[in-house]
């Protein structure tokens, strides 16, 4: 017989009474705490991390787009000869290839709410899309009816069981001596 050999979490003993479920709540609360804070800490660590390579590698982008430039401006100097009088569309050099590519047509739009507007106005259909979403709180308004149709469930009275832990620290024994002194 096989043996079941995935990962399974240990089970954290259920609270026989309500101090054992306050104690419990007061150390989610706490580890909640520490899991945030963690995340911070790593965050502003990848921040840190980022803004030192972004440093680094500012002159060496630089200087890239320099050189890219600087190669740009010979190929276009010397267009007709690399292409053969535009015959060809790239050219191979020893360590790589420079190529001209013709983008394909793209519309570009300022204020695209006023243009759709105008193209309102002007009866212009062609150049405007009509889209169709299904209205779920139309559905939720007349869940009956919304019901009568095939593919649709309501989802009525789902529970979700919430913890919320205090955002900061009962105090302790330990905490309490500390306030006293």
């Amino acid at each position: 017989m096989a043996t079941d050999t995935r990962n399974k979490r240990a089970a954290e003993p259920v609270p026989q009474t309500r101090e054992e479920a306050e104690t419990l709540l007061a150390s989610i609360g706490a580890n909640e705490r520490r899991l945030a804070s963690a995340k911070a800490n790593r965050d502003d660590e990848i921040e840190e991390t980022k803004n030192l390579y972004e440093q680094r590698m500012k002159p060496l982008e630089e200087r890239l787009d320099r050189e890219r430039d600087a190669l740009h401006r010979y190929c276009e100097a010397h267009r007709v000869d690399l292409t053969q009088n535009g015959k060809r569309k790239s050219v191979q050099f020893k360590f790589g290839k420079v190529a001209w590519r013709v983008r394909p047509p793209s519309v570009s739009l300022k204020k695209p709410k006023d243009v759709l507007d105008r193209l309102l106005a002007i009866r212009s259909k062609p150049f405007v899309r009509t889209t169709y979403a299904i209205d779920k709180e139309a559905m939720l308004a007349r869940p009956e009816r919304a019901e009568e149709i095939e593919g649709v469930t309501i989802q009525r009275e789902r529970e979700d069981f919430v913890i919320t832990p205090n955002k900061t620290p009962e105090p302790t024994a330990e905490t309490k001596k500390e306030d006293a002194a």
